[in-house]
């Protein structure tokens, strides 16, 4: 959208001869996306990947291109998302669920939420005194036990109680009839990273944070080609090996381009599992 906005030769790309034309709106861009991600989870198919793979076979064809020697990547795709601290993520989702509450509910828990949802988030935080975090992470972990054990029965459907359930369950546990927070090396690194992307992921890889997901790429590399296309795309949590999702892919992308006969990787890629795959496709 900045490209479109800003970007005289994305403009001129698309057609757009004058400053100030625009496309589409940026809320027809997010409802249609939106609208595909609710396609997806009601019937498990992915339109924009139907999409790619018959634009991607119509363009093989129609440029001639050899599909027998091919490479992989990946590449970390950071979401959008805000980077939250411990207290300010559990203390985020328990505000969000307090919002779809009935107010029958609300008045039923009053005295457990009231310490928490009197603000935002942020400005909780902006007030919160570092001497108070730990005692202020138990107080938030008792209130998550109260509210789970309450709603559980009635809520299990909810979304944000969904959300809710998973958060209570990555930062407490219940011992010996105590809630205890558990310490941030138990932490695992498919902790719910934000309640605005709840498939994101931690990774930490060359000394560098990641939150997002990983995308694997595999596209044609024949030296005679006279360019070079991407064939598959698959996108997958970022604290995944290389090796694992690419193993996912190989019967698909044999399936594509069935004259694949080379593929080029880096370290990242070989296994048993893949070594065993590639060679009954004869892939080497």
């Amino acid at each position: 959208m900045h490209n479109i906005t800003f970007n005289l030769a994305t403009k001129i790309a698309l057609g757009l001869r004058r400053i100030d034309d625009v496309p589409f709106s940026r809320q027809t861009y997010f409802n249609f996306q939106t609208a595909l991600g609710a396609h997806a989870s009601a019937t498990g198919i992915n339109l924009l990947t139907q999409v790619f793979d018959a634009l991607t076979s119509d363009q093989l064809k129609q440029l001639k291109l050899k599909t027998d020697i091919q490479r992989t990547d990946s590449f970390q795709a950071l979401s959008n998302i805000r980077t939250y601290n411990r207290v300010g993520l559990v203390l985020e989702v328990l505000i969000r669920l307090h919002r779809v509450l009935s107010d029958e509910d609300k008045n039923r828990l009053e005295d457990v939420f009231a310490p928490f949802v009197k603000d935002t988030a942020g400005h909780f935080l902006h007030h919160l005194a570092e001497s108070t975090i730990d005692s202020t992470i138990i107080a938030l972990g008792a209130a998550y036990r109260t509210i789970h054990e309450t709603l559980v029965r009635t809520h299990a459907e909810v979304k944000e109680f969904q959300m809710f359930t998973r958060a209570y369950h990555d930062h407490f546990e219940i011992v010996d009839a105590c809630i205890r927070v558990r310490t941030n090396v138990e932490m695992e690194s498919d902790t719910l990273q934000s309640p605005d992307d709840p498939d994101a992921t931690y990774r930490k890889k060359y000394g560098q944070k990641f939150h997002g997901q990983v995308v694997n790429i595999v596209e044609t590399a024949n030296p005679k080609n006279p360019l070079q296309l991407i064939t598959d795309v698959a996108v997958a949590p970022n604290n995944r090996d290389d090796s694992a999702v690419f193993n996912e892919r190989i019967d698909e992308i044999k399936a594509k381009t069935p004259e694949w006969k080379q593929i080029h990787e880096d370290a990242a890629y070989p296994s048993k599992e893949n070594d065993q795959k590639l060679e009954t496709h004869g892939v080497m």
